[in-house]
């Protein structure tokens, strides 16, 4: 795959300050568990930006995953993208590593050249931080399979050069008690 093909797929997920993605996935859909912990509306914002994920459960293996992304001009939202995955839960020596499939890479011409941004979630309860793997890092550049990806991640999870510097904080947001935030975050701006 021409990288910047890759990196093109991958841009729908800037909010998630991911440095790339890898050509193959993560982990297997099918034998994946949806973990309800996870379901719901989560909140990244600081300074300059702010992202609104949200996991819907597809069935009992995978979700739909939508990200609603913002820049920031004194403190005031400005939108910048949308985007919808397929996703789904890996556990690599008991850690959690989310693997995103855009829906868009789905329909052609793009269908040929797939990318799947993987992110590692870490905390309990209504915070988590999330990271994503690096691209870069070396021993992907001969990966030729999710498999060979699967083996590399396992070996390298403890190997913070497995991953990018950038960790955003999210939090779980209630429909009912940040219901103000999240109607003003999923409403596009013609609504």
């Amino acid at each position: 795959m021409q990288s910047t093909t890759r990196y093109a797929a991958c841009g729908i997920v800037l909010a998630l300050c991911l440095a790339g993605c890898l050509e193959f996935p993560l982990g297997n859909p099918q034998s994946s568990q949806v973990d309800p912990a996870l379901s719901g509306y989560w909140l990244a914002e600081d300074d300059s930006t702010a992202s609104l994920s949200v996991l819907y459960p597809y069935d009992e293996h995978t979700y739909v995953m939508e990200t609603f992304d913002f820049n920031k001009d004194n403190g005031e939202r400005k939108f910048q993208s949308h985007a919808v995955y397929k996703a789904w839960l890996t556990d690599v020596k008991g850690h959690t590593f989310l693997t995103l499939d855009p829906l868009s890479q789905h329909l052609a011409p793009a269908a040929a050249d797939r990318a799947y941004p993987v992110l590692r979630i870490d905390g309990t309860g209504d915070t988590r931080q999330v990271r994503s793997i690096d691209s870069d890092f070396a021993p992907f550049a001969n990966a030729k399979s999710s498999a060979q990806i699967l083996a590399i991640v396992t070996k390298e999870v403890e190997n913070p050069k497995l991953y990018t510097d950038k960790v955003m904080q999210y939090r779980h947001l209630e429909p009912h008690g940040d219901e103000a935030i999240i109607k003003s975050m999923t409403l596009s701006p013609a609504q």
